[in-house]
């Protein structure tokens, strides 16, 4: 009677391992890609101070976004690679 408690219970543990780690592998990691640019005036190819570089969802719906520096320099993580950016 013990010997059956003692399997059953084994088989349980099995099954909740694999069932976790199924679970575990199927869930997406998706790391953030860190973007790195420069925004220019298109006619003097002069930098853009504090122009406005977002990341937008594909409703158009922004996700995170940053301001150039002084010399039009930006770096943004994108969390999605499907998202498009815009300044």
């Amino acid at each position: 009677m013990r010997n059956k408690y003692i399997l059953s219970l084994l088989f349980l543990l099995i099954g909740l391992f694999l069932t976790a780690s199924s679970t575990f592998s199927q869930q997406a990691v998706s790391t953030p890609l860190l973007v790195r640019g420069k925004v220019t005036d298109k006619i003097d190819k002069l930098a853009i101070i504090g122009a406005s570089v977002v990341e937008l969802d594909k409703d158009k719906r922004t996700v995170t976004g940053v301001v150039t520096d002084i010399d039009g320099n930006f770096a943004i993580k994108i969390k999605d690679a499907s998202h498009t950016i815009s300044f």
